[in-house]
């Protein structure tokens, strides 16, 4: 497991394989000692939920209380971000894509591959309007939710200038006028 992430209310645990895969799991099943084995942890399953076969999910982040519950956002390891809808996830799989925003798996709602390396943070704005990821091509993408790519001519994505050192984490303070992020030799 890549990546572990709790939901807002605390009842599903979500995981990011290294193969690829996103599962939701009941938390207190799941976090208790039983000897049944027929209780059903497993709430659904995605596989893949990344590019390609390999690329492990590095990043998970559910959209708190106050924005969606159903929404939740994951970076890969080749730099892939997706937004899902976890009512419409499911246990099957659709066929492999050739491109990344073409036939996604069950549940993705909207998808970007526009950075060159690993996503390692995700956070969303209060209003839940926009998306921002971290990464370790040394830029941070911000991704406006509102508009998809495919239903116009502009792009629903920016990336920063390059930092000149890896991008490890973000938050965003000050009720949503500041963002911070923090770098490899520590710098903020």
């Amino acid at each position: 497991c890549k990546s572990v992430s709790f939901s807002v209310d605390g009842t599903k645990i979500y995981t990011g394989g290294s193969a690829g895969d996103l599962c939701a799991v009941d938390a207190e099943r799941a976090c208790t000692f039983s000897v049944k084995s027929d209780e059903k942890r497993l709430l659904w399953r995605v596989e893949p939920a990344t590019e390609g076969k390999y690329n492990p999910l590095v990043a998970i982040r559910p959209f708190d209380g106050s924005v969606n519950l159903a929404l939740m956002a994951t970076g890969d390891d080749a730099g892939g971000v997706r937004v899902w809808d976890q009512r419409i996830c499911g246990n099957s799989t659709s066929s492999k894509a050739n491109s990344y925003n073409q036939k996604r798996p069950q549940g993705c709602v909207l998808s970007w591959k526009e950075h060159e390396d690993y996503i390692s943070g995700l956070e969303h704005s209060l209003d839940g309007n926009t998306l921002l990821a971290t990464s370790a091509d040394c830029r941070l993408g911000v991704y406006d939710l509102r508009m998809p790519k495919e239903r116009t001519n502009t792009s629903s994505f920016r990336l920063s200038d390059d930092q000149e050192d890896e991008l490890l984490s973000l938050k965003i303070m000050k009720h949503g006028k500041k963002v911070v992020c923090g770098t490899q030799e520590g710098v903020l």
